[in-house]
């Protein structure tokens, strides 16, 4: 989901093989915004909220403070274009998503899966945003849409990988409740792992494995109706 997100912003403006076109300003302006938003992802993550400062984004990507300025006039645009840059390329990275669950490991499976997007980089910068965002009006009420897309993304997605139907309630609501664990326990995680952490993921398999027991079946049936293991 999450992998390689500067490198997977700027493929679309690799140059193709031979002579090498010019590139408009559009196309420049572009590539410098997506630079220093893949910069204050970094910052986010490395520095947290309160050291992520505007000149600590222009240092890491290696631009002016005008070229900062210019695109992004506060701090709080700054961000706030970040979350929809965090947003958009989750859903880049989904749709590229090539794993498929099986059958006999689907418990241990999509709980991995699930783990690896709320413990990922981009989403501990997105959770920074979003704990400032408690005492800032202006944050709080531009990141309610972005938070929005990305658990549908990861609804979607998720769907997909597993083979769910579009109208399995169940499976839905399994979703949910696995969006909303793991958001509480990626939070848990930024202070640090703890051995008993492992063994709360199993437990919270075992307690939500009734809602994906028919998921897959629309599919190859490649679940064949199995409860998750636990």
């Amino acid at each position: 989901m999450w992998i390689g997100v500067t490198s997977a912003m700027h493929q679309r403006d690799a140059a193709p093989v031979g002579t090498p076109k010019r590139r408009t300003q559009a196309q420049r302006s572009a590539a410098t915004k997506d630079l220093l938003l893949a910069a204050t992802v970094d910052c986010l993550y490395e520095l947290g909220y309160h050291k992520t400062t505007t000149y600590s984004v222009e240092q890491r990507a290696g631009l002016t403070r005008g070229a900062l300025l210019h695109h992004f006039p506060s701090k709080s645009t700054l961000l706030i274009a970040a979350a929809e840059y965090i947003v958009a390329v989750s859903e880049r990275q989904l749709a590229a998503e090539g794993t498929e669950f099986s059958a006999a490991d689907i418990g241990d499976e999509l709980a991995d899966w699930l783990w690896r997007q709320f413990t990922s980089r981009p989403y501990f910068a997105f959770l920074e945003i979003c704990m400032a965002a408690r005492t800032d009006s202006v944050l709080s009420d531009a990141l309610a849409r972005p938070q929005e897309v990305l658990d549908a993304h990861c609804r979607e997605a998720l769907a997909h990988l597993v083979g769910a139907s579009s109208d399995d309630a169940d499976f839905a609501m399994g979703v949910e409740l696995s969006i909303r664990f793991m958001r509480g326990s990626a939070i848990t995680a930024m202070l640090g792992e703890r051995p008993e952490d492992h063994e709360i993921r199993r437990r919270w398999q075992r307690l939500v494995a009734p809602y994906f027991a028919s998921a897959g079946t629309g599919r190859d049936s490649r679940l064949d109706g199995r409860p998750l293991p636990g």
